[in-house]
């Protein structure tokens, strides 16, 4: 039976990652909207909103086909960076500013859940990886220049490890692909399990 990967994301990461790796993902960018609920911790929040982000995907794809004559995967993930708080994508440049600001020459988290729910089944799965990533030391100016290219807009924790912020990094323990947004390995291995088998 043939088999199809929806991403429940427009991350151009992941796309990439998905890509790199031999499989072109449909995409299907996710309109839930990301209420969390009162006290729950990292690891709970990229694992619900994952979820709810595939469960969105599924529910309208479900209401298109109602029956699907394949088997439909649909993956959807949430990254955030944690400190002493949770850390998302910055509204603007003054947050971004801030939370570049609480990272420089510190430690900290960088978590990505992960949800992959076959369409119409119960076949579903929830995992997160969490990476240490440790900053060097920098100025006021050198976030201000960094801003300014725009890289950090998108980015949870308002920075990309592969580009221009790279520069600042120190070191890392655990999974590269985890930062920029998706853990590649983790991914692989759980899609095959489910019975999505990847080529390469």
């Amino acid at each position: 039976m043939k088999r199809r990967l929806i991403l429940a994301s427009a991350s151009p990461r992941r796309i990439e990652m998905f890509r790199k790796n031999g499989i072109e993902a449909e995409i299907c960018p996710s309109n839930l909207q990301e209420r969390l609920p009162e006290g729950i911790s990292p690891e709970q929040t990229v694992l619900y909103l994952s979820l709810g982000k595939a469960l969105d995907v599924e529910r309208r794809f479900l209401e298109k086909n109602p029956l699907p004559e394949e088997r439909v995967f649909i993956l959807g993930a949430d990254t955030v960076v944690f400190t002493n708080r949770i850390l998302g994508k910055p509204k603007d440049e003054e947050e971004a500013f801030e939370m570049l600001k609480s990272l420089c020459g510190g430690e900290h988290r960088v978590l990505t859940g992960v949800s992959i729910v076959e369409a119409g089944t119960v076949n579903r799965k929830s995992f997160f990886e969490s990476t240490k990533v440790r900053t060097k030391s920098y100025s006021d100016e050198d976030i201000r220049r960094y801003i300014a290219t725009g890289e950090p807009m998108d980015k949870a924790g308002a920075y990309a490890i592969q580009g221009g912020f790279s520069a600042y990094i120190d070191g890392f323990d655990g999974d590269y692909d985890n930062v920029i947004g998706l853990p590649w390995k983790m991914v692989r291995e759980e899609l095959e399990k489910m019975g999505f088998i990847l080529q390469n």
